[in-house]
C-alpha cells in the first residue's frame, strides 16, 4: 500500500506541475521590472533625444539610473539562478567589448554604470538586460497560462540525430509526412537534438506561440547555419513554418540529386527565395548543373505545405523553408 501510495503522490505532483498556475506576487513585480528595464532600454539609447523639444533634465537622467538599479536588483533577486546568470556573463561581454572593468554580480551592474555615467555601455547595457527581462517575464507569464510541454517519445523517440546531408533532409520529410510542425507536442528541446543535432530550448509566447532560433555547433568541416521554427495561429487555425540557411564549408550539405531522391522531381523553378533581395550581390556562377537554382514543392495532403529550396554554386543546399498550415 505504501508504494502505490507514493506511485499516486508522484503522478498527482506531475500532474500538478504540467497545469496552469496563477501569476504570483514574485511573478507580477518581475513583469514590472521587465517593463522598466524596457522603457530605460528606449531612454538611454535616445539620452540626447528630446521630447516636446525639450532634452531630458539632469534629475529625470539621475531617476532613471535609479530605476535602472533598481529593476536590475529586482530581477537579480527573483530571477531564476540560470536566467540571472545569462544575464551577467551578456552584460559582463558588453562591458568587454567597452574596454571597461567588468562587475562580478549582476547586482552590482546598476550602480557601476550609475557611477561610470558612460551613455554608450549604459545603453547598451540596458538594451541587453531589457531581452533578457522580457525573456524571463515571458516564461512566467506563459507558465501561468498554459500548461507545460511534455516529450513525447512515444511518437518522436525512434528519429535519430542527422550524421549527413540525407539524414537531414529525411528528418524534414518526416516532419511533414507527420503533420509535426503544426503540433504543440514537436516543440521541445528533445525533439531539436533528434531532428536536428541542435541544442536550443523553444521559446512559448504568451500569444501561445512556439519559435525556435539556433545556430548549428561551429566546426571547421561543416557548413555554419542557422534554424529557425515557428509555430502560430491565424484565423483561428495554426501555421508554421521551419527555414535553415547554410554557408558554404568544406563538408557538402544535401545535393540537388538528394533532395529529389527523398522529395521527388515534381518541383517548379524559378521561384524566388524568401528573404533574398536583387539589390544585394548575387553568389558566384554556378559551378555544377543546377547550381543557384531555387525550386518549390507543393505537396498535396490534408494541409497546405509549400517547401522552397535554393543551392549554392556547386549545387549543394544552401536554404530550405517549409511552411505548412491547415486548409
Amino acid at each position: 500500500m505504501r508504494l502505490w501510495a507514493l506511485l499516486a503522490a508522484i503522478l498527482m505532483s506531475a500532474a500538478a506541475a504540467a497545469q496552469p498556475r496563477s501569476l504570483t506576487p514574485d511573478d507580477v513585480e518581475l513583469l514590472e521590472a521587465s517593463r522598466e528595464m524596457s522603457y530605460l532600454a528606449g531612454f538611454f539609447a535616445c539620452r540626447n533625444c528630446s521630447t516636446n523639444g525639450i532634452a531630458p533634465s539632469p534629475d529625470e537622467v539621475a531617476a532613471n539610473y535609479c530605476a535602472l538599479n533598481a529593476a536590475i536588483q529586482t530581477f537579480s533577486r527573483l530571477a531564476p539562478a540560470d536566467d540571472v546568470e545569462i544575464a551577467l556573463r551578456r552584460a559582463q561581454l558588453v562591458y568587454r567589448e567597452l574596454k571597461t572593468p567588468e562587475p562580478a554580480a549582476l547586482q552590482f551592474v546598476g550602480v557601476d554604470a550609475d557611477h561610470r555615467r558612460n551613455p554608450r555601455l549604459t545603453a547598451a547595457l540596458a538594451s541587453s538586460l531589457a531581452a533578457d527581462f522580457r525573456s524571463t517575464a515571458n516564461d512566467r507569464t506563459v507558465g501561468a497560462k498554459f500548461s507545460a510541454i511534455r516529450d513525447n517519445a512515444e511518437l518522436y523517440g525512434g528519429v535519430r540525430a542527422p550524421a549527413n546531408g540525407i539524414d537531414f533532409l529525411r528528418n524534414v520529410k518526416w516532419l511533414i509526412d507527420h503533420g509535426s510542425l503544426l503540433r504543440r507536442d514537436f516543440y521541445t528541446a528533445e525533439n531539436m537534438e533528434r531532428f536536428f543535432g541542435i541544442d536550443a530550448v523553444p521559446l512559448r509566447y504568451a500569444s501561445n506561440g512556439l519559435e525556435v532560433r539556433s545556430k548549428s555547433p561551429e566546426r571547421a568541416d561543416e557548413p555554419r547555419c542557422e534554424y529557425r521554427l515557428r509555430r502560430y495561429e491565424s484565423d483561428g487555425k495554426p501555421k508554421a513554418f521551419f527555414m535553415i540557411d547554410c554557408a558554404y564549408g568544406k563538408r557538402s550539405m544535401p545535393t540537388f540529386d538528394e533532395v529529389e531522391a527523398v522529395f521527388g522531381n515534381g518541383w517548379k523553378d524559378g521561384v524566388r527565395v524568401f528573404g533574398l533581395s536583387p539589390h544585394y550581390p548575387g553568389p558566384p556562377p554556378a559551378r555544377a548543373r543546377h547550381g543557384n537554382q531555387s525550386m518549390a514543392y507543393d505537396l498535396t495532403n490534408e494541409r497546405r505545405t509549400r517547401i522552397v529550396i535554393s543551392f549554392d554554386p556547386d549545387a549543394n543546399l544552401a536554404h530550405l523553408r517549409v511552411e505548412e498550415g491547415e486548409r
